[in-house]
């Protein structure tokens, strides 16, 4: 190819190459073109090569995501002809990996995928979600198994582990992710863009994989108790899961104000009966999306169960499974309860003894509902 009319025109199979020829504001102002003009074979072959200017492939992910949102279809990129580096591409699903870790408190979570590529070594994408956010971080990743085993020895140093999964499981929770976030029209990051150029096309996944450590079938049956939940305190991780203070504090308010604020004179059992219903609404207000909680759970089910803490996965799983039922109101549903319910209890003994330990004898106790929730 010589010259940028022959690029304009040049087969996608070869653009990576030709465009690579060029100087850089060229390259750049030949992929603008591109996407103007939906030229999606071009604009996605730049974006998956290697031998253009950094600037131009740069334009290029982000006109991926400009296209898709046109509602332009976006094809596997061929890769660029030439005496470049040996391309890769994924391999065989068998050889493809998945890793994700526990959700932490924040809603945030790692999910790795690698394949095989076929120039030797490893290729894949890192994504970093957050429960209502979508993917706050990420990349393409390319290394060697001894590199892989080097990022996860990191990871594990630094407290975060990851658990090996199928890899279809991993690519279909990264793609779930996009399409929430899609879904809300919420901004992509451009992170993004090089997370979802570098993975292969995503597998149906009908069956999530704790149905394998743990199947529905060996589940204790039954509704959720939220006494059963108390459990989830002994973990350091789970105990930390829920809201933020400050909504703890609008809670403790909101209940205040239901038990008449010291201005009606009710009775304990009218102020247990309010204060059960300002927490019901609040569940139904500020749970948020059942679905990704639900994900999230048994992302993390499948994590403890790996570990060999049965109970507590089978808590997670069961829990997930009630919040898929869409026909019972969130503030029915223990796990939802619960979450607020045990930070509320806690602020309120921290409060009552002054952030200090308890007594031996125990000392004046604060008045909790039937349900356990602190009655201010």
């Amino acid at each position: 190819m010589s010259g940028a009319a022959d690029v304009r025109t040049a087969p996608a199979g070869e653009v990576d190459a030709a465009l690579g020829a060029l100087p850089e504001r060229e390259q750049v102002a030949i992929v603008e073109e591109w996407i103007r003009g939906s030229d999606a074979a071009r604009v996605a072959a730049i974006a998956a090569g290697e031998r253009a200017h950094k600037s131009a492939r740069k334009a290029a992910k982000k006109g991926v995501h400009v296209l898709k949102a046109r509602g332009v279809t976006i094809e596997e990129p061929v890769r660029s002809a030439g005496p470049a580096a040996p391309a890769v591409g994924p391999a065989a699903s068998s050889e493809s990996r998945g890793y994700l870790t526990k959700v932490d408190p924040a809603g945030v979570q790692i999910l790795l995928h690698v394949h095989a590529a076929r120039g030797g070594g490893l290729q894949g994408a890192q994504a970093i979600v957050q429960r209502g956010v979508g993917i706050v971080d990420g990349g393409a990743v390319q290394l060697s198994r001894k590199e892989l085993r080097t990022h996860m020895d990191r990871l594990i140093e630094d407290g975060v582990r990851l658990f090996t999964v199928s890899a279809d499981h991993v690519r279909a929770r990264i793609g779930a992710v996009v399409e929430r976030a899609r879904d809300a029209a919420k901004p992509v990051p451009e992170s993004l863009l090089a997370v979802e150029i570098h993975l292969p096309p995503a597998q149906p996944v009908n069956v999530h994989p704790i149905e394998d450590k743990l199947p529905r079938a060996e589940r204790r049956t039954g509704r959720v108790a939220e006494v059963e939940l108390e459990a989830l305190e002994h973990d350091v991780l789970l105990a930390s899961w829920g809201p933020e203070e400050d909504e703890i504090h609008a809670l403790i308010e909101r209940m205040k104000a239901a038990g008449g604020g010291g201005v009606l004179v009710l009775s304990d059992a009218q102020k247990a009966e309010a204060a059960e219903e300002a927490l019901g609404k609040t569940v139904d207000e500020g749970f948020g999306d059942r679905a990704a909680w639900a994900a999230d759970l048994r992302d993390t089910a499948y994590c403890f169960a790996s570990e060999g803490d049965v109970a507590l996965a089978e808590l997670l799983a069961r829990s997930a499974d009630e919040l898929d039922d869409l026909q019972r109101p969130t503030r029915d549903v223990a796990f939802a309860r619960w979450l607020f319910r045990h930070h509320v209890a806690a602020h309120a003994e921290h409060h009552h003894h002054g952030g200090e330990p308890h007594d031996e004898d125990g000392g004046d106790e604060p008045k909790r509902s039937p349900g356990g929730l602190y009655i201010p």
